[in-house]
């Protein structure tokens, strides 16, 4: 590799290499990332020479207005989680009594494989992650192993939010329909999910819970009919539809086939989770109210984009949890979880921006158009092509969002597909799949678990050492399956 790449290169690997040494805080590797991206994006050229400050000055403010939506779900997230702990259920929350083994078995695979999956695709940016961390606290999982396993939350983010990152990797693409990236990326999903299931197994041995075959295999049927749903749905319906229907169906299934508690206790507590997602679900398919709240947006930037906060998750986590929380506790009580989500969640905000920074000065300086230029002049089409998948991952890694990552990454890697003459489809579905993979492990969602587990940001380095597995499975597939649309596809 050349200077020139590891230069351009190094907003991704000189906040990973501080941060590796554990004796930089997050926060103070982030940073370095945003000075280090900021400062390429003005030696890029695409600072214009009349007014290099000021460009800079509004490059940054774009950062921190992409950052905006993203740093108000996490603390409207954690809010919800707090007023629920504290006000609406505290006496369940209190007790954090070991579930039986059984029992807790049946919790641990529905919440990581199907509620918090579910959730991630009616609602997207880390809810699914709020939900599922508050259900195993609940089931009285020690912090730490209650954050690694609701990352599993995250592993269909290809479909979260509506599919909104599919589908505009699809536009950026320039592929003539979204069926055709949703049905290849449920594909490359298959193998990517599987492989995570034998590392959930793993980490379900390590918290000592028995891997009975009886288990595995019920396990094992559920995901084949969770990847069955998705390749065959995908053939016939858009991406936006297809998680919904399949993982919605999925849970409710699941629900319904595996008791336990009483139903009256299982619908006080799941209440609140099911009116956020009821009320999510509703803006999204009635047209009147979709339309009515829609006209509600910000917009500081002319050709950036707009905020229709009336529609965003950060309205509803705050609207639903307020009210259940009003509902049983007095506004004095609702005021001290106020104050105390922005003591706990501050640290985790600052990192988001400043991560969201960092992505906005490279995607202003065409810094991953070098980076592909420089692998294609180094190395040759075919083998960046095959390497592409790690820059997806690092990018997902970074931005926390398979939308930023295909934003980033998608028109590079289809143009070095065009000049190999491979498989447009394929080689845009794995960055699709890939960057999605890896945004499971961003900073941005481990300080978020953190922050809604009560931990400081030093607990950062644990998670990491018990959680890489769940990142290292799909950048190696992926760079496996770009082997073979380089061998085969023309």
């Amino acid at each position: 590799m050349t200077l020139k790449f590891w230069l351009y290169f190094s907003p991704f690997w000189v906040p990973i290499a501080l941060m590796l040494t554990r004796r930089v805080p997050i926060s103070m590797a982030a940073l370095v990332a945003a000075i280090v991206s900021a400062a390429l994006y003005w030696f890029s050229g695409r600072a214009t020479d009349a007014a290099t400050f000021s460009s800079a000055g509004i490059e940054l403010l774009k950062g921190i207005w992409l950052a905006t939506p993203i740093v108000s779900v996490i603390l409207a997230g954690l809010l919800f989680h707090s007023l629920l702990t504290t006000c609406w259920s505290p006496q369940v929350h209190g007790q954090q009594a070991a579930a039986p083994a059984a029992d807790l078995r049946l919790t641990l695979f529905g919440t990581c494989f199907l509620i918090g999956p579910f959730t991630e695709t009616a609602t997207g940016f880390g809810v699914g992650l709020v939900v599922s961390l508050g259900i195993l606290l609940r089931a009285g999982l020690p912090k730490h192993d209650a954050i690694v396993f609701s990352l599993f939350s995250q592993i269909l983010v290809a479909w979260g939010a509506f599919a909104v990152g599919t589908m505009l990797g699809f536009s950026l693409a320039g592929i003539s329909d979204p069926r055709e990236l949703g049905w290849r990326s449920a594909v490359l999903v298959t193998p990517v999910l599987i492989a995570w299931l034998g590392a959930y197994w793993s980490m379900c041995r390590g918290l000592g819970l028995s891997n009975r075959p009886r288990d595995l295999i019920r396990e094992a049927l559920w995901i084949a009919a969770i990847l069955v749903g998705l390749v065959t749905l995908s053939r016939y319906a858009d991406p936006d539809m297809v998680g919904l229907i399949v993982l919605g169906g999925a849970a409710a299934l699941y629900g319904f086939v595996n008791g336990g508690q009483s139903l009256r206790a299982k619908l006080t507590e799941a209440a609140p989770y099911v009116v956020l997602c009821a009320c999510l679900v509703a803006c999204r398919f009635l047209p009147v109210l979709h339309e009515s709240l829609l006209r509600v947006q910000i917009k500081p930037f002319a050709d950036g984009m707009a905020w229709p906060v009336l529609l965003s998750p950060v309205f509803w986590l705050m609207l639903v949890g307020l009210g259940f929380a009003l509902a049983k506790a007095p506004v004095r009580d609702v005021g001290r979880v106020l104050a105390m989500t922005w003591q706990r969640g501050k640290i985790t905000v600052g990192v988001t921006l400043l991560f969201v920074i960092c992505a906005r000065f490279m995607m202003a300086g065409g810094i991953p158009g070098i980076l592909a230029h420089e692998l294609q002049a180094t190395i040759g089409t075919a083998a960046a092509v095959i390497l592409s998948p790690v820059l997806a991952a690092i990018a997902g890694f970074l931005t926390a969002s398979n939308a930023a990552s295909n934003s980033l990454l998608m028109p590079n890697v289809v143009g070095l597909a065009h000049a190999g003459n491979w498989s447009v489809e394929w080689i845009a579905a794995i960055q699709n799949v890939t960057g999605s993979a890896l945004s499971m492990l961003s900073p941005v969602r481990i300080m978020m678990g953190c922050a809604i587990a009560a931990l400081g940001a030093g607990a950062t380095g644990a998670i990491y050492r018990r959680a890489w597995p769940l990142g290292f499975i799909p950048v190696v597939l992926m760079v496996g399956a770009a082997c073979i649309v380089v061998a085969v596809t023309h």
